[in-house]
């Protein structure tokens, strides 16, 4: 209460009492944690201070409190006093260092020019060190804007846009209780665009030629692995064989380490079917994907966005990335931007209490915390729309996670009276940590049976991609994995496709060759491939065997029959090793 006299000061006194018997930096420890509940520990709050000594003055209160200061003052404050500073245009700057004092920071800031449009930022402590690096970028012109990642350990590194969004991008390197040699270098490079939906194989449906509807499109920025952060809509041109595709005002977002956007495709002469997509950085660098659009009408939707709220959502896997929740609901207002008059659309989120005292962690019964945010509701273009994004606004996380529950809660209530003839469709968004019963093994053959498709988008590291993929596989959904961790774009690239193939309904025997069997993961990339090229083709697949560890100089045969109404046999093989003589 601010009116109380004792308004913040009974955290002080029991601070200045506890300073009486112990060390300032003890009382620290013990206090911070305390009052921010758990979020910072004392090195955590140290990082975020020296971030906020050079962000304050550019940074948004409302989505950015960390970077702002406390009960602040009145009136201006002097800018962080830079160590080094230069402007860069091309080619690499780097400085050395030692870590100053317990708890003290350096700043080193570049001014990118004209030419150095993307920045790698990294700093490389001597071995074993454990420093505070707060990488940031800002641009310092109104309406002001930061974008900042921040870790502690012994090195880091990620990438900016650079001229044209930041000028100013800096390095904050802070000690702890021991001092370290480190060096810093700030990079002028060129990243690659990659187009991560639509793909050909998961082409978009964008309605007539010449009444085209919105479609959802991702792409991932990065230089050798490293995603670059900060990007704007303005950083990208799109098009669709020649013709401009716009981005929906207000829809693009940095999601993980992804960026998101909801596209209006141009309009194209009758008889248009597919076309050629293509996405542009700076209008140099470049992605394309064949036949990634098609122009038929897809027909309306009754959609279910169903957010996980349990208490790991509110992780935040990299410092200033944003919390997975947070993630979520970025990815979750994209997706209801693809609405349309004739569809219905819903909110919903799940958590479970912890009643009993730790359930999740024990027999899992625990009480459920289901929310109906948005009911179903009959499109109505934007009002609609704008009413879901304020239900996903006002997701928080709590307790535990009872993804079975939920999915059986948003299956009743998109198939509740009034009935509609659209198909039904779930948007699950979690890190799929589930630990509530019923599990999601328990209600699967149900949520089958009820032919609502899921469709599954995790989040985190600790997300269960194996399920998340099935969930999505059972029902005829799409897996989508967004990273929100330093490696996880890396990881995610490597397993990517093994997922999203599996989350198109591959069939039991396919399953099972990547799974059971467990298959190399190329052999299963190239057992896949061939199942649904197939299907494309409108071929009918006739026969599949896998053979396992078969011994040097061994023949194993298989018979399979073939209708002579049959014009083109196609056999395809593929080995984990070189082929030898016989094979």
């Amino acid at each position: 209460n601010p009116n109380d006299p004792w308004h913040h000061i009974d955290a002080m006194y029991a601070h200045y009492a506890m300073c009486d018997a112990q060390d300032t930096l003890y009382v620290l420890d013990d206090l911070i944690p305390s009052l921010s509940g758990g979020k910072w520990s004392m090195d955590q709050f140290f990082l975020n201070f020296f971030a906020a000594n050079w962000a304050l003055a550019w940074a948004d209160p409302a989505t950015q409190s960390e970077l702002v200061y406390l009960d602040d003052d009145p009136g201006t404050h002097n800018g962080a006093p830079l160590t080094q500073s230069a402007s860069l245009s091309s080619g690499s700057q780097t400085w050395s260092s030692t870590s100053p004092d317990d708890y003290a920071a350096e700043y080193f800031e570049i001014t990118p020019q004209n030419d150095c449009k993307y920045v790698e930022v990294s700093v490389d402590g001597q071995a074993g060190a454990r420093l505070g690096i707060n990488l940031m970028a800002a641009d310092t012109s109104a309406p002001t804007s930061v974008s900042r990642s921040a870790s502690i350990g012994e090195d880091y590194v990620r990438l900016f846009a650079g001229a044209g969004v930041h000028n100013k991008i800096v390095a904050a390197v802070n000690s702890f209780q021991s001092k370290y040699d480190y060096d810093v270098t700030f990079t002028c490079v060129s990243p690659q665009v990659e187009i991560m939906e639509p793909r050909q194989s998961n082409f978009a449906l964008v309605g007539e030629p010449a009444s085209p509807i919105a479609f959802l499109t991702r792409l991932r920025v990065t230089s050798n692995g490293v995603p670059v952060r900060g990007l704007v809509d303005s950083s990208f041109t799109f098009e669709a064989e020649g013709d401009a595709v716009n981005v929906v005002p207000g829809s693009f977002q940095e999601v993980g380490e992804e960026y998101w956007a909801t596209m209006l495709p141009p309009i194209k002469p009758a008889g248009t079917t597919f076309v050629d997509y293509k996405a542009c950085l700076s209008g140099t660098l470049c992605d394309t994907e064949t036949d990634a659009l098609l122009y038929v009408l897809p027909g309306n939707s009754d959609i279910g966005l169903v957010f996980d709220a349990s208490g790991s959502m509110s992780t935040e896997d990299v410092t200033g990335e944003g919390t997975r929740i947070f993630n979520a609901q970025r990815a979750g207002k994209v997706v209801a931007d693809l609405a349309r008059a004739g569809d219905r659309l819903m909110v919903t989120d799940f958590s479970a209490l912890n009643n009993p005292p730790n359930c999740g962690n024990t027999n899992m019964d625990c009480q459920l915390d289901l929310r109906l945010l948005l009911p179903r509701t009959d499109v109505i273009v934007p009002a609609t729309i704008n009413a879901a994004k304020s239900a996903i606004e006002a997701i928080t996380a709590r307790d535990w996670t009872p993804i079975g529950p939920a999915l059986q809660d948003a299956k009743n209530k998109l198939l509740a009276a009034p009935f509609s003839l659209n198909p039904k469709h779930i948007f699950l968004l979690s890190d799929g940590e589930e630990n509530v019963k019923p599990l999601y093994n328990d209600v699967r053959q149900e949520l089958i049976d009820s032919g609502v498709v899921i469709n599954t988008i995790a989040f985190g590291p600790e997300a269960d991609e194996t399920q998340m993929a099935q969930i999505a596989a059972d029902t005829g959904g799409e897996y989508r994995p967004v990273p929100t961790t330093d490696s996880g774009a890396i990881m995610a690239a490597s397993t990517d496709e093994m997922n999203a193939l599996a989350a198109m309904n591959a069939p039991t025997e396919v399953q099972a060759a990547m799974s059971i069997q467990r298959l190399p993961n190329h052999l299963g990339l190239a057992e896949a491939y061939d199942y649904f090229e197939t299907e494309a083709q409108d071929a009918a697949r006739i026969f599949y065997v896998a053979q396992r560890n078969v011994p040097g100089g061994e023949w194993r045969e298989s018979v399979a029959l073939v209708d002579k109404s049959a014009s083109t046999l196609r056999i395809v093989v593929a080995g984990d090793q070189p082929d030898s003589p016989g094979c």
